[in-house]
């Protein structure tokens, strides 16, 4: 699974490596690169043949900015909670 804000590769040992690509931007977070991570992450907690996933990104910067102007962050009425798993193993 791959876009153009965000690369998956599953190797070995049940290992994702999720990157944010966007290293042009300092991979600031818009609301296409969160929609790609939301489906990422629910991609792979269905997938049985991962147990770990690393966040990481190109460049320098991990994450400057979540994008908020025009055509930035579209606001969610739903907020999940960090102790709401998706799924449990």
């Amino acid at each position: 699974m791959t876009s153009e804000s965000i690369r998956i590769e599953i190797g070995s040992r049940e290992v994702a490596t999720v990157t944010l690509a966007r290293a042009e931007k300092h991979n600031a977070m818009d609301a296409v690169m969160i929609a790609d991570l939301t489906a990422a992450a629910e991609h792979l907690a269905m997938d049985d043949g991962v147990r770990v996933v690393v966040l990481q990104a190109e460049g320098r910067t991990f994450c400057a900015d979540v994008l908020t102007r025009a055509g930035g962050v579209a606001r969610s009425s739903h907020r999940r909670s960090w102790s709401e798993p998706s799924k449990v193993r």
